[in-house]
């Protein structure tokens, strides 16, 4: 009965978190108005008021930005043409994904570990300044941190878990890779940390070669965008001068993380280590 209780608090908790975080990103809808980075989103929506088939978003990103991915503006495409083309409505999209990454990191942290760890991982997330300031935005960066935890999530349920698995989990997990490659090239990191531990120290089994073929194909569908992103690249002016150190990288990313606050993160880092 204990457990029930807690449990059920836990997740009203949880409820709770998701409807203070709406209200606080909401909030922001209509005060700010559309910045030169959102306008870099919507431009390739619509033209002189015309709107853009999928296939002319796509190609809209490969002329004029090509150091992005287009998954995330055609994503955002499908969601106008539901919701329509007003910035302030158009932004409700991050939130959703916010909220999205709010309840699959409560999930996460419940299966990996237990229902307290969930909701104080869900706590961390949510209030974030990194959600805080992007939650409001119409850019990619809130599904680039919702695709990073489901990546994590969908690989421990299918190589740790030791849950049954079916064909249908190798195929999400390939459609997961895939769209998570053409969202944002950051995206490759957690998927290399999922191909590096696959290769050390996941069990060699049947499951293993079907994970590792599915990842392989979703690393051959960026084929098709990669000269794309070389070109972006190339494009980019010398930033020689302006670039940061691997301590100043460091010490930059935990600032951002920890919203100011390093120490507590540095804490919280060596409280999980030490358990």
């Amino acid at each position: 009965m204990k457990a029930n209780t807690t449990s059920g608090w836990i997740l009203w908790a949880t409820v709770a978190i998701l409807l203070v975080t709406s209200v606080l990103v909401s909030s922001e809808f209509r005060l700010l108005g559309l910045n030169s980075s959102e306008d870099n989103s919507v431009r390739h929506l619509y033209n002189y008021g015309e709107r853009f088939t999928i296939a002319e978003t796509i190609n809209s990103v490969n002329r004029t930005s090509p150091e992005h991915m287009p998954a995330h503006h055609v994503q955002l495409s499908l969601w106008a043409m539901l919701v329509g083309f007003d910035f302030a409505v158009l932004r409700t999209m991050s939130l959703y994904l916010i909220l999205l990454s709010v309840a699959f990191t409560f999930r996460m942290g419940r299966d990996w570990f237990d229902p307290q760890v969930g909701l104080l991982s869900a706590i961390l997330v949510a209030f974030s300044a990194y959600h805080m300031y992007f939650g409001h935005e119409i850019r990619m960066y809130t599904l680039v941190i919702l695709q990073a935890i489901l990546i994590y999530w969908l690989y421990w349920r299918v190589v740790i878990s030791g849950r049954s698995v079916h064909w249908y989990h190798f195929v999400l997990l390939f459609l997961l890779s895939s769209y998570s490659i053409y969202t944002h090239s950051v995206l490759i990191f957690p998927l290399l940390a999922v191909g590096v531990y696959h290769l050390l120290f996941a069990p060699k089994n049947h499951i293993w070669v079907k994970v590792a073929l599915a990842e392989l194909l979703a690393g051959v569908t960026f084929l098709y965008w990669l000269p794309n992103l070389i070109e972006g690249a190339l494009q980019f002016e010398d930033l020689t001068n302006t670039n940061q150190t691997l301590a100043e990288v460091l010490g930059s990313t935990i600032f951002v993380y920890s919203n100011g606050f390093w120490v507590g993160a540095v804490l919280l880092a060596g409280v999980a280590l030490w358990k």
